[in-house]
């Protein structure tokens, strides 16, 4: 499965393709650097719009209690963000096994936990996170951002 969601002139944003969770969606610069104090001007004005225009398609299509937008940079070394719903449901399975968290999710341990618990083989994804992928699409394809936005 080709896991590209949306190409602009500088980002990519996909699947990622080795978790199943539906609208777990990576925005990736296409040149190898590594901080965003190098990012030529144009590109950190299209990457607000990007990254605002890419949770809120993942609202539409999921309502998530919260949606995680992360830059580590460990991994890979070129810049990349994670954007992370926390849907209802998966917040249920989270505090089955973290239960102290009930009254404030950590974020972060959530990410961590889910990253590993929902690991898959690259491309292999369920029914539900092609759905989500499929609608992001579709909204993102209908807002106007594309390979010559500036």
């Amino acid at each position: 499965m080709n896991t590209t969601i949306l190409e602009t002139e500088y980002f990519t944003v996909s699947q990622c393709n080795d978790c199943d969770l539906p609208g777990y969606l990576i925005v990736m610069y296409k040149d190898h650097l590594r901080e965003l104090s190098e990012l030529p001007h144009e590109a950190k004005c299209q990457l607000g719009v990007l990254l605002s225009e890419v949770e809120s398609s993942i609202t539409k299509v999921l309502a998530p209690e919260k949606v995680y937008c992360c830059k580590f940079g460990e991994a890979a070394s070129i810049i990349h963000f994670h954007l992370f719903p926390r849907t209802v449901l998966l917040s249920k399975s989270f505090l089955s096994i973290y239960p102290e968290q009930q009254g404030l999710i950590h974020g972060p341990l959530l990410f961590d936990w889910a990253r590993d618990y929902y690991k898959v083989k690259v491309g292999c994804f369920s029914p539900n996170t092609i759905a989500a992928f499929n609608k992001i699409k579709a909204i993102l394809s209908s807002v106007g951002i594309t390979k010559a936005s500036r």
